[in-house]
Formats: structure tokens, sequence, C-alpha cells
């Protein structure tokens, strides 16, 4: 491995390891380190091992709620979600013992849909060839655009996944009841008809994967060759 990437991996594994101990804030090494060296070697993004991108997206979704300045919303948001799609679409596909980084990582996808939705769906409506919105009404639900749902099908898709993992650990997500509400809140939308111009209820999941892809792979385009600026 690279050695530049090798040390972003081993900081993200600290930050991640050791957040018990070492508070993420602000002024935290391992964070800090990351940030720096994925900054000032982009280039070299895009070659971290999928099987590492959990830890790196992990990193990314923390810079992201440590972060003041909006004009870097929709770089931090789309950095983190195009990380941990990629650990989950590449580096977990022969985990199905579920370990605790994939867990960990649909966990942090839930977070990233809810702390970086209103950035994230400009990079989806983007990656679609849709010029965004400069002004979305977030409190009237049924008048969102459409990329702007695609956001919570996609954390429906997450929270499916999400389920399905601690199931097989012996945990209910009833155990967390604000998720738990959450998750009920999209499955709702599901069963309304919320969701209907993507598909049947049935078919909603499978549509969200396609839209978790598409996503991807124009984040994917823009990073692997070292660009990272989205606006």
């Amino acid at each position: 491995m690279n050695p530049i990437i090798d040390e972003i991996v081993r900081n993200a594994h600290q930050l991640y390891e050791r957040q018990e101990i070492e508070p993420i804030t602000k002024t935290n090494p391992f964070l800090c380190n990351v940030s720096h060296l994925c900054i000032t070697n982009r280039e070299l993004m895009g070659q971290i091992p999928a099987q590492e991108c959990g830890y790196i997206g992990f990193a990314y979704m923390n810079i992201l709620n440590l972060t003041d300045e909006p004009k870097v919303f929709q770089i931090y948001s789309t950095i983190s979600f195009y990380f941990l799609e990629k650990a989950l679409k590449f580096g977990y596909v022969n985990d199905s013992g579920y370990s605790p980084i994939h867990v960990q990582t649909l966990n942090d996808a839930l977070i990233i849909m809810n702390i970086g939705a209103r950035s994230l769906c400009r990079t989806f409506a983007q990656a679609q060839g849709i010029v965004p919105s400069n002004y979305i009404n977030f409190e009237n639900l049924y008048s969102l655009p459409s990329y702007v749902k695609q956001i919570l099908l996609c954390e429906y898709s997450y929270f499916v996944e999400f389920v399905e993992a601690l199931e097989t650990k012996g945990i209910t997500i009833e155990r967390d009841p604000q998720m738990y509400q959450r998750y009920n809140l999209l499955k709702q939308f599901v069963s309304t008809g919320f969701f209907e111009e993507f598909g049947t209820a049935n078919s909603l999941y499978n549509k969200a994967k396609e839209v978790r892809s598409l996503v991807y792979s124009y984040a994917a385009s823009k990073i692997e060759i070292g660009d990272i600026i989205f606006r």
C-alpha cells in the first residue's frame, strides 16, 4: 500500500478505535491527520482500499458534523457518502457475519442521510444532470423535489440493511427509541405512497440501491481523479 494511504488508514483506524478515550473534536489528532492527508493528497483518495473505506467515511462524517462553514458542507457530505458507499458496495460484500465496522458504516450512512441531507441532495441532483434549486422548503415534505425525496428513500434502504445486520447479532432496533421512531416513519412513507413516483412499495429498496449506485458513480468519477469540489 502507498505509504500515504497507509498513514490515512492508520489514523482513521485510531480515530474509530480510540473514540472512547480520545474525544472526537476539531483538535483530535487522528481526525486532523485524516483531513490533512486526504486534502493534500487528494489524488490518492480514490485508491484507498474498499475494506478500509468505512473508517474513512466515519472520519468524514465527523468532519462534517464538526464543520461550521456552509460552503464545504456539500464537499464533506459527498466525500463521506462516497467512502461509506464504497465500503458497502465492495468492501464488505463477503462479510456475511456483519463485522463491527460494517454495522458502524451502515449507522454512519444513516447519520449522513440526516446531518448531510441539505447539502448531499445537491450531489444527488447533479448526479442526474439536474440543476439543484437554491431554495428548498424542507418543512413541507410533499413539496420536496424528487432528488431530495431520494435522500429519504436511500435512508430507508440503509435502515433495511442496518436492521438486518443488527438482527444477526441478536439486537433489535427498538433498543434505540430515536432510530426506531425514524425507521417507522420511513416505513410509513413507503406504505402510504410518499415514494410512489419511484415505484411500488416492493420495488423501493432496489430503486434506492440504483440511486445510491448512480450517485456513488458520479462522486467516484470526480474523487478518483482528485477533484473533491462539489457545489
